[in-house]
């Protein structure tokens, strides 16, 4: 959730999440605003518990495929309501700030979010709804926004390719060590573990894999659950193995997770349902 105020001419912002932060990857946004059954299942839950995590790169591609044509998508983030954080797409920001002993959410924050000056005046007014922070990425905005994302997903494609063509084992020891889990500065073992991976399988590596690596690395790293489609998760979980994460660190979700079982709910739901009630307990101003 997101506070801002101006006190002394100076823009404040207040963020925090109510537990569990959950990150969700475009398709499963899709089938929670497309599917009536999921949409209040998932919608009850959240009214007592749960953040959704959502980064720039996320709203430039919600934005990016009309989504203001799409009714049931608008409906779907509007339900959000003000439940939300900006979490930054950048893996390397993440490790600087673990570096300095911030803590995992705080390392996590989107700071070019909340500096845009279109988004925090936006925030400013008290307009929190996913819906009108998406329809800022249109127009010039918008242009500028995905220009750097396609930039920063073509940079990584062409870093990856180029580790792929440096056949040279110690090259990749040397650059991404394999590391092991580390509870305080848990996103350079996940980002070295995910990079080892890329090189050594045999997939043609594109910008589209370049876009769904940073979506897995940083939600892997910043949230608790999150729902990636099913390479990425098959990936998070060699990940989870190759670095000996914590099993209760970060819960992982494909598509299949969201099917109903003939015992009981899909098994994402399942685990929120579980999870104690959060909301308005972690204010930092009670």
């Amino acid at each position: 959730m997101i506070r801002l105020d101006t006190r002394d001419g100076t823009t404040h912002a207040t963020v925090w999440s109510e537990p569990p932060t959950i990150y969700m990857d475009n398709w499963a946004l899709d089938r929670f605003s497309t599917d009536p059954a999921l949409r209040t299942e998932f919608l009850g839950l959240f009214r007592e518990r749960g953040t959704l995590a959502v980064s720039l790169m996320s709203v430039v591609e919600i934005g990016a495929h009309a989504a203001q044509h799409r009714v049931e998508l608008r409906s779907f983030l509007e339900a959000i309501g003000p439940y939300w954080v900006p979490l930054t797409i950048d893996p390397f920001s993440v490790m600087n700030a673990q570096a300095t002993s911030q803590g995992r959410q705080s390392a996590c924050l989107s700071s070019a979010f909340l500096n845009d000056p279109d988004f925090s005046s936006k925030l400013l007014a008290g307009d929190l709804s996913l819906v009108h922070i998406v329809d800022l990425t249109r127009g010039g905005s918008g242009a500028m926004l995905k220009a750097s994302s396609e930039s920063s997903t073509q940079e990584l494609c062409d870093s990856i390719n180029a580790l792929r063509s440096n056949t040279a084992s110690q090259t990749l020891n040397h650059a991404w060590p394999q590391m092991p889990f580390d509870n305080a500065a848990p996103m350079r073992p996940i980002y070295n573990a995910f990079v080892r991976l890329c090189v050594k399988d045999s997939f043609t590596f594109t910008a589209n894999h370049a876009r769904d690596l940073y979506h897995a690395v940083t939600s892997m790293g910043c949230a608790d659950m999150t729902m990636l489609d099913s390479h990425w998760a098959t990936q998070a979980r060699k990940v989870q193995k190759l670095i000996r994460m914590p099993s209760d660190f970060v819960k992982i979700y494909s598509q299949r997770d969201l099917f109903r079982s003939c015992t009981g709910p899909p098994q994402f739901l399942a685990d929120l349902a579980a999870l104690p009630p959060s909301r308005g307990l972690f204010d930092p101003s009670i």
